[in-house]
């Protein structure tokens, strides 16, 4: 083998290698990150989240509704002046967020977080920070 075949040999091995590396690390699941509110969904009644906050005599800075996941499974979510912790895992497509024994199973479509609680008629869509 000539001195550039043995290079090239290296080199295409390295590349292999490098991918295959990458490969095993996997990529971050889509729940992680910043979530803000963007839309809220009562009774049937919809509107975008500044027109919510309005309604309930603030703006988007004083009503926080806003969701962190990160990578360790767990999440941090506040409720205007409320905040839970808890843990999430992934299930079917699905995620479940864990929080003082209660589950929650949210959906990610078109980017978007939406997490819905059909017994009381509310629906919230959040979009990553």
């Amino acid at each position: 083998m000539s001195k550039v075949s043995k290079k090239l040999a290296a080199l295409v091995f390295a590349a292999v290698l490098a991918m295959a590396l990458l490969v095993g690390c996997g990529s971050t699941p889509a729940i992680v990150g910043t979530w803000k509110a963007a839309t809220v969904e009562a009774s049937g009644v919809s509107m975008d989240f500044d027109a919510f906050a309005k309604q309930l005599g603030g703006d988007a800075d004083s009503v926080k509704i806003e969701m962190v996941a990160k990578e360790d499974k767990t999440f941090s979510m506040t409720l205007m002046d409320q905040s839970q912790d808890g843990t999430w895992a992934e299930k079917d497509g699905k995620f479940v967020l864990t929080a003082d024994g209660e589950d929650l199973e949210v959906q990610i479509e078109d980017g978007k977080l939406i997490i819905a609680e059909d017994s009381m008629g509310v629906k919230i869509t959040f979009e990553k920070k």
